[in-house]
């Protein structure tokens, strides 16, 4: 388990030290949600297949709703105790760039 908390920790912190980040909304529920953006280079099937092998292996699943993968109550005890909902969407960065991908990522804290 620690492993996968290790692995996500990296992830992000990679992500967003090596792209270009910025903020943007994402549409859930009708409603407009503010989520850090990151440019990923590979496939965007194959990274949000990734991100949702890596959730899993830590106990948690997806709700897939019009392409934004909601995760309820989150807990990553060696980071905090606290509950967070995340929001995941993954897509083509565009027609050019078939091997290149936008992940938005949204986490709010469930108190």
């Amino acid at each position: 388990m620690k492993n996968y908390i290790l692995f996500l920790l990296f992830w992000v912190t990679s992500l967003m030290s090596m792209q270009a980040q910025s903020f943007e909304n994402i549409d859930w529920q009708g409603k407009k949600v503010p989520a850090m953006t990151v440019d990923v280079y590979q496939n965007s099937q194959v990274t949000e297949q990734a991100i949702k092998e890596l959730f899993e292996k830590m106990g948690y699943f997806a709700k897939v709703s019009k392409g934004v993968l909601s995760y309820k109550s989150i807990k990553i005890k060696d980071i905090d105790n606290d509950p967070y909902d995340v929001l995941v969407k993954v897509e083509r960065k565009n027609k050019q760039e078939k091997d290149a991908s936008v992940v938005y990522m949204a986490m709010a804290d469930r108190k």
